[in-house]
């Protein structure tokens, strides 16, 4: 490189660097950096953005001590203020370029002043900063300009060969788009960068046989450079296996499925994600999130229509299969929570899923007033605009570590305690049991729109622990919810297609479903007093079905563990005028369940239940009695619950008056494709009620379903209780 170039032409301009960097310093350091950029084709070199939240992280620190919060979300470089910087700083990047790349990548990587300090003058070309803050230091006699660099706490340098891992990526993607079309692959999916997949291949042993972790959740495979163009890919992908016969194909994937099969892993269409390490003279590249091994068909007999068969919320874009524009959003949330998922070993965080149901309450919300299921069903958290498009990860993870992760126990249940009833912040997308999410502009304001992202479907949030205990002693995604597995530190759902914020009534049932109160429900328009109730049914609202294990968890916890004897039994004794919550699914005499979700501005799923009108709790002091052990005629104890056995009949037929004299007939629903528990009915049963409405209605009962699978785990509020949980 030419150091008498125009790339130095900036730091004649800065004179006299003062205490308050002007607007022309900064934009002097953005040519430095575009010059850099151009020099060594740096894909990824970010303008610097001044940030005046950096500047006020800078202002309270002491410059004679240690700083923590360093090295996190942000990094620093400081000069003296009272002389031309041009010299030192000129005379530091010469110095390092003047390098050989293993001097260079020796200094970077090991250097005591990059990992316990600063790069000095070479915090100015970390691409992968995107806000820049200054202020005054002193020190003994000299006036210094410290700047803080954000959002990397790492020093990264771009591959000052010219080589650059996103220009790898972009290459990539050609490969696949290409194949994709000369093929007629039908699910080709983009790749998309993961830092997560980037920590994890540059903690991998190389000396190890075979690592456990790989064909679980990546793959993997190995390069030599960077700076590999889309053409040579496809030739070594040519010469390696596609110009193979079918039979010497097969006899190559079987050969190396256990492994890796090289390039051809690049054209595994299920990856949507991949990350990339310097290795010791090699790069190591990890591709996810399948571990199976999938090929599309490549004997060109195939006559799908590329990108037709996406994964969810991902488009055709000229035949490759690209994430939307929410999907992203998503996406880099999810990274988030992956990465203090695996950090603090949380054992419940859920991989969030973009919700059409959730959005279509976005479309209609108006946040000048008080959406009903806020803090209920929903939580919320604002989103500025440049944000969101751009500096999103920065925000999120600067604000989570300064306004919670750094504080003490004290600070952070302070800090919990204040905003719980309203909104957390960004500590919203890191609530373990959320599991849907949607984010729309909403008005705020007479004139006043913000983007606001809308979580659920837990509205009293639990945070895990970040204490060193819990970190110890708790193992990541090992306590998912039903019909959730662990993956890579998350809990993700089993078939993320039947994921939504309302769930399925066939998720949830342990009682008999009853189409009369299904009809019955969706006529009333109940408040918080039991008007609209009779002596044989009870109702109660504010829920989803999803996570309603967890919901019940959390009441009867708070219930139990909060609220004194005298007063529990004084709020179960409200139960004659209205409804109790949750509880009303654990009255032990309700024998019939019928539900119907409101749509409109209630946004809940409201429930009846029948056939005792008066609410009922079971003894808390009786520890002599056995669960099951008083049934009622016609039921039998099956493992505790008082269910209809086997060789009876769990069709019903229910006829109810009513004052419109109208008559509704409603068939059993069909099997849900996720019911657990299945019992033939040999026998019917006809029974008449009476109804304040007076509706008429005949009615076939479906086949008995479950709560839970027995095998099924989930979360308990007493247990995380015990483990420190908030």
């Amino acid at each position: 490189m030419n150091f008498h170039s125009p790339l130095f032409t900036f730091l004649l301009l800065v004179v006299v660097a003062p205490s308050e960097p002007s607007d022309r310093f900064l934009s002097d350091v953005n040519q430095l950096r575009r010059q850099y950029a151009l020099e060594y084709n740096v894909s990824d070199m970010h303008e610097l953005i001044w940030s005046n939240e950096l500047v006020e992280i800078l202002k309270p620190l002491d410059w004679y001590r240690a700083w923590p919060e360093a090295r996190k979300t942000w990094r620093y470089m400081y000069f003296n203020s009272s002389v031309i910087p041009t010299k030192d700083i000129e005379g530091q990047l010469i110095l390092f370029f003047a390098k050989t790349q293993s001097q260079q990548k020796e200094y970077i990587e090991n250097s005591k002043e990059v990992l316990e300090r600063s790069a000095g003058a070479l915090e100015l070309l970390n691409p992968h900063q995107k806000f820049f803050g200054c202020g005054p230091k002193t020190e003994g006699d000299s006036k210094l300009t410290v700047c803080l660099m954000g959002p990397s706490g790492d020093f990264k340098l771009f591959d000052t060969s010219g080589q650059s891992p996103e220009r790898f990526l972009e290459d990539v993607n050609g490969v696949r788009r290409t194949y994709a079309n000369q093929f007629n692959v039908s699910n080709m999916h983009e790749l998309i960068w993961n830092e997560n997949l980037v920590n994890t291949a540059k903690a991998l042993d190389l000396n190890a046989h075979k690592w456990s972790e790989a064909r679980i959740t990546w793959r993997y495979l190995f390069i030599k450079t960077y700076n590999t163009s889309s053409k040579y890919i496809e030739k070594e992908i040519e010469e390696e296996f596609l110009k193979l016969n079918e039979t010497e194909k097969q006899s190559y994937i079987d050969k190396y499925v256990g492994s890796s099969l090289g390039k051809p892993e690049l054209l595994n269409p299920h990856h949507r994600f991949m990350g990339c390490a310097q290795r010791i003279g090699k790069i190591l590249c990890l591709l996810g999130t399948e571990g199976g091994l999938t090929l599309f068909d490549t004997s060109l007999e195939s006559n799908a229509k590329p990108g037709s068969q996406c994964y969810r919320n991902y488009e055709n874009v000229n035949g490759l299969c690209v994430a939307t524009k929410q999907e992203k959003l998503t996406i880099r949330i999810n990274q988030i929570r992956e990465k203090y998922a695996k950090l603090y070993n949380v054992p419940n965080m859920h991989q969030l899923i973009w919700s059409e149901d959730l959005l279509k309450f976005s479309n209609d919300g108006n946040f000048m007033i008080d959406p009903p299921q806020m803090g209920k069903t929903m939580r919320h958290v604002y989103l500025p605009k440049f944000e969101y498009e751009e500096y999103f990860d920065f925000f999120i993870e600067s604000r989570i570590e300064n306004n919670f992760i750094s504080k003490d126990p004290i600070e952070r249940n302070s800090f919990f305690a204040s905003n719980v009833q309203t909104s957390l912040g960004d500590l919203e997308l890191l609530i373990p049991l959320q599991k849907s999410i949607a984010c729309e502009y909403m008005r705020i304001e007479r004139d006043k729109k913000e983007y606001v992202c809308v979580i659920g479907p837990s509205g009293k949030p639990k945070m895990f622990n970040v204490d060193t205990a819990s970190v110890t002693t708790h193992v990541a995604a090992s306590n998912c919810s039903a019909r959730y597995k662990s993956l890579d530190g998350l809990c993700v759902p089993e078939n993320p297609t039947d994921v939504s914020y309302f769930g399925n009534s066939s998720d949830f049932l342990n009682d008999t479903w009853k189409e009369s109160l299904v009809t019955l429900a969706s006529s009333l328009n109940c408040s918080g007093n039991l008007t609209c109730a009779n002596k044989t049914w009870r109702y109660t609202t504010d829920m989803v079905y999803t996570g309603i294990t967890e919901k019940i968890d959390e009441e009867v916890d708070y219930y139990l563990t909060e609220m004194s004897q005298d007063e529990f039994l004084e709020f179960l004794k409200s139960g004659e005028t209205h409804h109790v919550g949750h509880l009303e699914l654990l009255n032990p005499m309700q024998t019939s369940i019928g539900c119907v979700e409101k749509l409109l501005w209630d946004f809940t799923v409201f429930c009846l239940l029948g056939d005792e009108g008066n609410f009922k709790m079971w003894d808390l002091k009786n520890v002599e009695s056995k669960a099951g052990s008083s049934c009622a005629p016609g039921y039998e104890n099956d493992d505790g619950l008082c269910s209809i056995p086997e060789a009876k009949s769990i069709v019903e037929t229910t006829t109810e008056e009513s004052t419109t004299g109208a008559s509704t007939t409603s068939s059993a629903p069909k099997k849900s494709n996720v019911e657990t528990t299945t019992k033939e009915s040999t026998t019917e049963e006809t029974t008449t009620e009476e109804s304040t409405t007076g509706v008429s209605t005949t009615s076939s009962a479906p086949s008995k379903r479950r709560l839970l699978p027995k095998s099924s785990k989930k979360h308990s509020a007493r247990n995380n209780k015990k483990t420190g949980g908030k």
